[in-house]
């Protein structure tokens, strides 16, 4: 398990994309905000990011939904939801691209910025 986590921390460096951090919403640019001091304001800015997250993966074509859930909340790797998906790896490395891009300009025009660091 070391190896596959080590692997996504790399991925997460390397593209910075988006992190589900397996559907805990602990995504990784909520904790370099410097405003959030207490609980209830972390709480309600998390519930935000959940819920635009929820709105954005249901607006994926059916095939990405179920890509999506394969890979981050059933935890399988891109060979494994591959082989489940009946196509290439490169099929689910572009769709997966492509489904992060859609999110992250969704959090970009709700003026919600990133930490890629």
């Amino acid at each position: 398990m070391l190896r596959r986590e080590r692997y996504q921390e790399e991925q997460k460096k390397r593209h910075g994309v988006i992190s589900l951090d397996a559907a805990g919403y602990n995504t990784h640019f909520l904790s370099t905000r410097n405003y959030l001091e207490s609980g209830t304001e972390t709480a309600m800015v998390k519930r935000l990011y959940a819920d635009i997250l929820h709105e954005e993966l249901a607006r994926l074509p059916p095939w990405d939904r179920r890509m999506i859930g394969l890979l981050y909340f059933s935890g399988r790797t891109v060979k494994e939801t591959a082989r489940l998906l009946g196509c290439s790896r490169g099929k689910i490395f572009l769709h997966r691209k492509k489904a992060f891009e859609k999110i992250k300009r969704r959090f970009e025009a709700e003026d919600i910025k990133e930490s890629m660091g």
